[in-house]
């Protein structure tokens, strides 16, 4: 089940099973990549990859073919962009929450990156991603647990 980690005014989304060929591919993940990807695509400074990639994904949480297939290019275009990006077709949980891979690549996590160019591209704050329109009501419950757990901690 995807959710929300940090502290204070600085969170995150991960997905915690992993999402593409050969992960749980669990529907709250699934999901929030879906999200992230059709912002990214859909962002004008994309348009190159976006005119790659195809249309955009219904946010069903359902993998398939055009997710994997986004989840691809996404990491393709990173990665040919310079970024140290683990392009494996796959977006993968973080490992005790952090961000480097646990290998001698120096790659960071796919849903790392999604997460800093969602930030540099819509908003500073990603908490602030449900006042769109197009945020996901799937989506909700994980957002409202991480802003609930704000509040307490505040207390």
């Amino acid at each position: 089940m995807a959710k929300v980690i940090g502290s204070g005014d600085s969170c995150m989304f991960v997905v915690e099973m992993g999402v593409g060929p050969g992960r749980a591919n669990n529907r709250d993940d699934v999901a929030l990549v879906q999200y992230f990807l059709n912002l990214w695509f859909a962002h004008p400074d994309n348009a190159g990859a976006r005119a790659k990639a195809g249309a955009s994904l219904k946010v069903d949480g359902l993998i398939g073919p055009k997710t994997n297939g986004r989840i691809k290019a996404f990491q393709s275009y990173m990665k040919a962009n310079g970024r140290a990006l683990l392009a494996d077709g796959c977006i993968d949980r973080m490992r005790d929450e952090m961000i480097m891979i646990g290998d001698d690549s120096g790659s960071v996590y796919a849903i790392f990156c999604l997460n800093v160019e969602i930030m540099q591209l819509y908003v500073q704050d990603l908490v602030n991603l449900r006042r769109r329109a197009d945020y996901p009501n799937r989506l909700e419950p994980m957002l409202m647990k991480y802003v609930a757990g704000l509040f307490e901690d505040a207390a």
